[in-house]
């Protein structure tokens, strides 16, 4: 596989969230397709996702908006508590915390909430507008 074409899946889906709130007339599930991430998922590994967003800072608050926005569950979800961690976690459909994971690294964080949601949409086709 070109090395290219996965660091530019990489790009996109840490990207996702922007892409969804600037192309608000095309649906999640089209925009999650145009990653690529189906493709490439099997090489794509939580570290290559936390040093892209070491390079794109302000990802963080984006990813952290989208998940506040979501009205949808069973999902993932992230918050930020005060200044101490960061938090991914996975909402039932009956609104209840199944998993949490607390990370003092909001990088950490983010790369793993930007994996589970992908991993999500890939596996359940549920789709995001």
């Amino acid at each position: 596989m070109e090395s290219k074409d996965i660091k530019k899946c990489i790009r996109d889906i840490v990207h996702f969230p922007y892409m969804c709130k600037e192309l608000h007339n095309i649906s999640g599930t089209e925009i999650f397709k145009r990653t690529n991430y189906t493709k490439f998922y099997e090489n794509i590994y939580i570290e290559d996702i936390y040093n892209e967003l070491r390079k794109r800072k302000q990802l963080i608050d984006e990813w952290l908006l989208y998940s506040g926005d979501k009205r949808c569950t069973p999902s993932w979800g992230m918050q930020k508590y005060q200044t101490e961690y960061y938090e991914v976690f996975y909402m039932t459909r009956e609104n209840r915390v199944k998993y949490s994971i607390r990370f003092l690294n909001k990088y950490h964080a983010c790369a793993m909430m930007v994996r589970m949601e992908m991993e999500k949409m890939r596996t359940s086709g549920n789709e995001r507008k």
